[in-house]
């Protein structure tokens, strides 16, 4: 037990040369002082009972799982999800699944998103078998092009 709990130490040392702190996870709650000991034993703590696997997954415990790529991967799931319905809101320009597409995507102007996707269709879906990442490519590029849009939506860079 005591080989185990010394190894556990020794490498919560060796990360934490890495690194300046451990980061999230209820470690980083319980042991708050960003000393080198107490960020190892924080680190320890998160290795040892998967503490911080946890807080990312559920976005608990100073852990933000609304970062960029999870927004970005929620969109292409999104996208991924409703391609049939997507696409013929998109023709149209509006619908609900544009609208909560839209907020995915993290533009703030919905009309103005979905004005764009509207008349820039035919960039968007150029042939008949875009899937969900060829159709988010594109219209990323649609809205760096955009300079309204490039300003207001948060996932396009």
């Amino acid at each position: 037990m005591r080989l185990f709990l010394i190894g556990l130490m020794i490498t919560g040392f060796t990360t934490s040369a890495f690194a300046n702190s451990a980061g999230c996870g209820l470690g980083s709650l319980i042991f708050t002082k960003d000393t080198i000991m107490s960020q190892t034993l924080a680190e320890t703590f998160n290795g040892s009972f998967l503490t911080q696997f946890f807080g990312i997954t559920s976005g608990t415990s100073n852990c933000s799982a609304h970062g960029f790529a999870f927004q970005e991967k929620e969109a292409a799931m999104y996208a991924e999800a409703n391609m049939p319905s997507l696409k013929v809101e998109m023709a149209r320009g509006q619908g609900e699944n544009l609208t909560a597409f839209s907020q995915l995507m993290g533009c703030n102007d919905v009309s103005a998103f979905s004005q764009m996707i509207k008349s820039k269709y035919q960039n968007i879906f150029p042939t008949n078998d875009v899937d969900a990442e060829q159709m988010l490519n594109h219209l990323k590029s649609e809205i760096q092009s955009d300079a309204s849009l490039n300003q207001s939506c948060h996932l396009a860079s």
